[in-house]
């Protein structure tokens, strides 16, 4: 299947419109909880992305197919525009970097304790929950 067959039209309701295709609404799609797609025979790029997203072996599954991965020919810009908020370690919250980064975006930054010592693998379910929160507030799951 040539990568091209897997685009989507470029718009902004396009990644909503694959959640509603194959979760069904947001919560599912945070859940992992893919739909029972039916009636695909002969849709073979709808049928292997229903098989990646049903595929519950966590031994050999590749954990790509719990997000919806844009590619994009353009660069997105890093502004209010396209970002809702940022999560960082507390230890870099004072960098300037940070700070020029937050005054001239103007999105809230939150941040998370965080032990150098530590692989960033074992904050996953932190940030899962601290994002799940926020969309929660949002009214988007």
């Amino acid at each position: 299947m040539p990568l091209e067959s897997f685009e989507y039209p470029v718009d902004e309701e396009s990644q909503g419109r694959h959640v509603t295709a194959f979760y069904g609404e947001n919560r599912n799609y945070w859940e992992g909880e893919g739909l029972a797609l039916e009636n695909i025979a002969g849709q073979y790029e709808v049928e292997a992305v229903r098989s990646m997203i049903r595929d519950i072996n966590t031994d050999e599954a590749d954990d790509r197919r719990l997000a919806v991965e844009l590619l994009v020919k353009e660069a997105l810009p890093m502004t209010a525009e396209y970002l809702e908020a940022m999560y960082i370690p507390a230890s870099i919250a004072d960098a300037d970097f940070v700070r020029r980064f937050k005054n001239d975006v103007n999105i809230s930054v939150y941040t998370y304790r965080a032990n150098k010592m530590k692989p960033a693998i074992e904050y996953q379910g932190l940030l899962e929950h601290l994002l799940a929160e926020f969309h929660v507030d949002l009214g988007v799951m």
